[in-house]
């Protein structure tokens, strides 16, 4: 099945703690972008990286690899999620 891994970007401190807010991996365009997915039986993973605000490469990596990767996965990232 094909699939994709969504790695959403590095938000402000203040908009990752703020509750009134949404989460960096249900903001802007991510979520058009899953259903656009869902509806041509493409299953989109969009992991919540872990203190966000601050990315730290072992943290994120370990999230990241938690993901099965075959040739049918296609991996998008925005900004610091490249």
């Amino acid at each position: 099945m094909k699939n994709v891994i969504i790695i959403h970007g590095k938000p402000s401190k203040e908009s990752y703690y703020d509750q009134a807010g949404h989460t960096s991996s249900n903001f802007g365009w991510i979520p058009w972008l899953q259903n656009q997915l869902l509806t041509r039986d493409i299953m989109p993973n969009v992991p919540e990286m872990p203190h966000a605000y601050l990315p730290e490469y072992t943290s994120w990596k370990r999230e990241f690899e938690r993901f099965d990767i075959t040739p049918d996965t296609m991996i998008v990232a925005h900004s610091m999620g490249g």
